[in-house]
């Protein structure tokens, strides 16, 4: 034990202040004291004590106990905290939850459960003592992920912890203790234990971590890729992928597609649902696969390059055509076809050339009235001729020649 300070919110320290008063012991465990010895913004700011759930429950008005291993809400003006009784667990039969639970009244036994020596700390906020019997202070000093106890019965317990390992290293820039690496490698295998929106919430927390490209290849290293690709895509040359997702922005979507741009993109979206991963983000990363898959034509007419990019963004081209371009320097591919491609699109930039029927200088509504039309599937047949005029260079696009032409097609129309 030794003499810190972490500075927890009031809540939090009022509440540990009603247990101990009540002669209880109340400690924060985990990432929060992790995180605040770290200098980080520490998040999830969860107690634990050795005082039994219906004892805490019986000192805050309004706690409730809510699952069976052991966890009180409490309510406090600001927010619910959590309040956890120590405890031991037994059996893994699924690789990821215990069988069983039992109370402890001892602390050391409640850390000795968790998974990496980072995390198997505790910190009292009204004795102000850091509780570290597996010297994590010291790893947390050397940037060391270290299993707590022996490692492979903590991979083997919950399978969790080996994309935990490595999304520990993504965020923190730690580095992996080699008995707890080895033990890894020898667990990844159970990856494919765990349920698929699991896989997807570690890697997405990962992929736009401070150090992404450095735990990606960890994970290869490590044998994870194998079970965690295999729901990305089938077989391919993972190095490959790594690489170029670990040289994209930090963007979720934009690594999602690194990682997936071998794929056909409905193939890809598939995947990404699959994993938990949101329509915006889903369909973010579609695009920026189709965008990469461009094909250069050989026409280099400013209407052709329109056509062309119409249907993207600027935001997502750029982005797309960067993965292309770190995709083809990969693997050696010096045709410099991307930076064409963004040159073209470039040019219909500057030109100002409308993209969308939205970017007519004429609207729906004033057709309407101009050509006593209604609202309907010649409306929109109308306006989208418009646009294929007006990129052709037929009319500019300017709202008397729009109108103007808008009559003559429908003259023609009525005949």
């Amino acid at each position: 034990m030794s003499a810190v300070h972490v500075p927890s919110p009031p809540a939090i320290t009022a509440i540990a202040q009603r247990l101990a008063d009540a002669g209880f012991e109340a400690v924060l465990v985990g990432g929060c004291v992790r995180d605040s010895l770290l200098g980080r913004i520490a998040k999830d700011w969860d107690l634990a004590t050795n005082a039994r759930p219906d004892e805490v429950s019986s000192l805050f008005a309004g706690a409730t106990v809510t699952t069976r291993f052991g966890t009180t809400l409490v309510p406090t003006p600001g927010e619910v905290v959590e309040v956890t009784t120590y405890r031991t667990e037994h059996g893994y039969s699924d690789f990821r939850r215990p069988d069983k639970v039992h109370y402890t009244g001892s602390l050391n036994e409640d850390l000795a459960r968790r998974d990496f020596t980072i995390n198997a700390l505790a910190y009292d906020p009204v004795a102000r003592i850091l509780h570290d019997p597996f010297a994590g202070r010291e790893d947390l000093a050397r940037r060391s992920l270290r299993a707590v106890g022996r490692a492979d019965d903590r991979f083997g317990e919950d399978a969790l912890r080996l994309l935990r390992a490595v999304r520990f290293v993504g965020q923190l820039g730690f580095s992996i203790e080699p008995d707890t690496a080895r033990a890894i490698e020898r667990h990844s295998h159970l990856v494919s234990e765990l349920a698929v929106e699991r896989v997807g919430i570690e890697l997405g927390k990962l992929l736009v971590s401070p150090h992404a490209a450095q735990a990606m290849v960890q994970m290869e290293k490590l044998k994870l890729w194998r079970s965690v690709l295999r729901e990305m895509g089938g077989d391919f040359e993972h190095a490959h992928v790594i690489r170029v997702a670990g040289n994209m922005p930090a963007t979720l979507a934009g690594r999602l597609a690194a990682l997936l741009h071998h794929a056909d993109p409905t193939e890809a979206s598939a995947r990404m649902v699959k994993l938990g991963f949101g329509a915006d983000t889903t369909s973010q990363a579609r695009r920026l696969i189709e965008i990469a898959s461009l094909v250069l034509p050989a026409d280099d007419r400013i209407a052709t390059s329109a056509r062309m990019i119409r249907r993207w963004d600027q935001t997502s081209l750029r982005e797309g055509l960067a993965l292309r371009a770190i995709c083809a320097n990969d693997i050696g591919d010096r045709s410099r076809s991307s930076e064409q491609l963004l040159l073209r699109a470039e040019a219909v930039y500057r030109a100002g050339m409308p993209l969308r029927i939205a970017d007519l200088e004429i609207g729906g509504h004033e057709l309407m009235r101009q050509l006593n039309l209604r609202e309907g599937p010649q409306l929109g047949q109308l306006l989208k001729q418009l646009l294929e005029d007006v990129t052709d260079g037929l009319i500019t696009n300017r709202r008397p020649e729009l109108l103007a032409r808008a009559r003559t097609i429908m003259q023609k129309e009525t005949r």
